[in-house]
């Protein structure tokens, strides 16, 4: 079975939730479990397409590009603290992208759903922004902002969903020039770099979740 080297970095990510998941429950980070699950699932599958009878692997993609953004937004829901209005648009909003994302997904042709993964892309921008607005409006007391799992899990989405919208708008001109990185082409290059940060930022939000779970405790 092959995995590439960022595909680790999900693991540990899994490994370290599966370990820490009562206290990511305390975070109201739950969710991450099922969302670390699937993503290694995905990832596993489609670098080993060879096994299951298949000769590409776009659809195994489109599949996460269809069914990630409902545990996203399940995510940023519970990070959020919304009033009743901001509520509802979310929820709208949320039903919107699902439906854009299944029509993408069943009726657009293209070998690759990259329409869904901008539009999820920013709305995570949108969202992660506002998540670290909310904790720098926060007191903290006792702990910097730098100790709040909440930060690193949405300054990781934050990085990777910048990059990859930037990547996917820039790919018709890098593939006319030939720009490369590494010898490679420059997406095949730039992404798995920026996995690694995104699950290295949820792994260490993990363990903070176990290492500040004394703030849910009584006192």
């Amino acid at each position: 079975m092959n995995l590439h080297y960022y595909g680790y970095f999900q693991l540990l990510a899994l490994a370290l939730a599966a370990i820490n998941y009562r206290y990511l429950r305390l975070w109201k980070l739950g969710v991450m479990l099922p969302l670390m699950i699937f993503t290694c699932a995905i990832e596993i599958i489609a670098t080993n397409i060879h096994l299951f009878g298949m000769t590409t692997n776009w659809p195994i993609y489109n599949l996460y590009v269809l069914v990630s953004p409902v545990m996203y937004f399940i995510l940023f829901w519970n990070m959020l603290l919304l009033n009743k209005n901001g509520r509802n648009i979310y929820l709208a909003i949320t039903a919107i992208s699902m439906l854009f994302a299944f029509y993408d997904y069943f009726f657009i042709e293209g070998l690759f759903d990259s329409y869904s993964m901008v539009f999820s892309m920013v709305q995570h921008i949108i969202l992660s922004f506002m998540i670290l607005s909310q904790l720098s409006m926060e007191e903290v007391s006792e702990n910097s902002i730098l100790s709040e799992p909440y930060f690193w899990i949405a300054s990781g989405i934050l990085l990777f969903s910048v990059v990859t919208v930037v990547t996917l708008g820039l790919q018709p001109y890098i593939l006319k020039k030939g720009i490369k990185l590494f010898s490679q082409n420059f997406y095949r290059a730039v992404m798995p770099m920026v996995n690694v940060v995104l699950y290295s930022c949820y792994s260490y939000a993990f363990y903070l979740c176990r290492k500040h779970r004394q703030r849910f405790l009584p006192s």
